[in-house]
């Protein structure tokens, strides 16, 4: 199949991001071969205050829009947190861009966009192929910790979790309660925490 000139400088325009991210991630994991991940970490409270109470731990924050990670660093930098930081990017790309020793101790989802039509569901981040890709990164014994105010979106992650042979789902235990910005707008919400079933685990990350 020919694709035409603008199909082509898109192309051109992905791999030069996922490149740049490549080498970023390279970087910034020098020295690591762990983190604790939250994806979608919005103003960064949450990530901030699981930093202060994990100093052990280095931890990371994504997310899509540059003034939700301004506002996570600059409350990094307020407490002195050294095992904090926050990046701009979409967490597919970013993790398929990983360094291969690097592996994640726990993995956070928090009031995602539930992309509550019908239409759009191909749009939420609780896939099957995402889910394969992120258990390709777990470290073992790690968990998904996942929380949402939508009822739905709750029964869609619950039952993708469900049916996929890299997770199981366990008992909600959550490591850290903080009431985030969201978490106040959002008032009821719903949690579930899955591990990620030894087999997925890349030996590679067993034993780093």
């Amino acid at each position: 199949m020919t694709y035409g000139p603008s199909y082509q400088k898109f192309i051109e325009y992905v791999d030069q991001r996922k490149a740049r991210l490549a080498a970023e991630s390279a970087a910034r994991f020098e020295g690591h071969s762990r983190c604790v991940l939250e994806i979608g970490c919005g103003d960064g409270d949450f990530l901030v205050a699981y930093g202060q109470e994990n100093p052990q731990q280095y931890c990371l924050g994504l997310d899509v829009y540059k003034l939700r990670v301004d506002k996570g660093l600059k409350k990094r930098d307020q407490l002195g947190l050294e095992n904090v930081d926050f990046i701009r990017a979409e967490a597919t790309e970013w993790i398929e861009t990983l360094p291969e020793h690097m592996a994640f101790d726990a993995v956070f989802l928090l009031f995602p966009d539930p992309w509550p039509k019908g239409k759009h569901f191909k749009k939420r981040l609780i896939q099957p192929d995402f889910l394969s890709l992120l258990a390709k990164k777990m470290a073992p014994e790690a968990c998904l910790y996942f929380r949402t105010d939508h009822k739905g979106y709750f029964a869609w992650t619950q039952e993708h979790l469900a049916q996929h042979p890299d997770w199981t789902l366990g008992p909600v235990e959550w490591p850290l309660e903080v009431e985030t910005r969201f978490q106040r707008i959002m008032g009821a919400y719903q949690s579930l925490v899955a591990q990620c079933t030894p087999a997925a685990v890349p030996q590679a990350l067993v034993h780093p």
